[in-house]
């Protein structure tokens, strides 16, 4: 059930992002330089007045927008891990899973640089879950490796199976714990990012799922 579970806030967050998640990103915007920020209020006051968007403008909105539209490329991406998982594709699941941090962090932080900086940089996470964070970012990239996890904990298990009909426990709960983890990031990182309410949110989403998760952030950081 966590697999349907996971599949069903994957599918749901999208649409309530966009309808009821903030448009721009408070954490850019109060990152800005003075100067920038002033030129955006003249560029806005002027389209205020002329009713067209100079090319300009639109280069300022994108320093400031939130990425909405991510979500809905996630909602697809998340959807693709769990088939995966069913389909017992352990190593297309971490691989889908480490693009689908990636696309995470997207959404999290404007930050250039390293996954480490940029995980560093989201400001309400204390020290000890941005830790963890990395460490999940570490485990999945692992997997992108063939020299590595591949060679160490497929290759052993596959080479007398046929991949695609072989069922795996450690490795198949190794890929729900990995998609839990991404699933609680994915929220919490969502809905502090778009500043959604609790009642919104309920709204939107079938909150008996989230019982049948481990989430510990979500149950941390944001109160129903």
């Amino acid at each position: 059930m966590k697999l349907v579970y996971s599949d069903l806030i994957f599918q749901k967050m999208p649409k309530l992002i966009i309808e009821k998640g903030s448009e721009f990103d408070d954490e850019a915007i109060k990152k800005l330089p003075d100067q920038i920020r002033k030129r955006q209020i003249e560029l806005l006051r002027k389209t205020i007045e002329t009713g067209e968007f100079s090319n300009e403008l639109i280069e300022h909105y994108k320093i400031v927008e939130s990425r909405q539209c991510l979500t809905i490329y996630g909602a697809s991406l998340g959807r693709w891990i769990i088939v995966s998982i069913f389909a017992t594709s352990y190593i297309s699941a971490f691989i889908l899973e480490r693009g689908y941090f990636e696309l995470i962090m997207r959404i999290a932080t404007k930050e250039k640089g390293s996954m480490s900086k940029r995980i560093s940089s989201i400001s309400f996470l204390t020290e000890d879950e941005k830790k963890d964070i990395k460490a999940l970012w570490e485990n999945l990239c692992s997997w992108a490796h063939p020299h590595m996890k591949w060679v160490k904990e497929i290759c052993p298990i596959f080479e007398s199976y046929i991949p695609q009909y072989h069922y795996h426990k450690l490795l198949f709960e190794k890929c729900i714990d990995s998609l839990e983890r991404l699933v609680d990031f994915f929220l919490i990182i969502s809905l502090k990012k778009y500043e959604i309410r609790p009642k919104d949110f309920k709204r939107y989403v079938n909150t008996e799922c989230l019982s049948e998760l481990n989430l510990s952030l979500f149950r941390k950081y944001f109160t129903l």
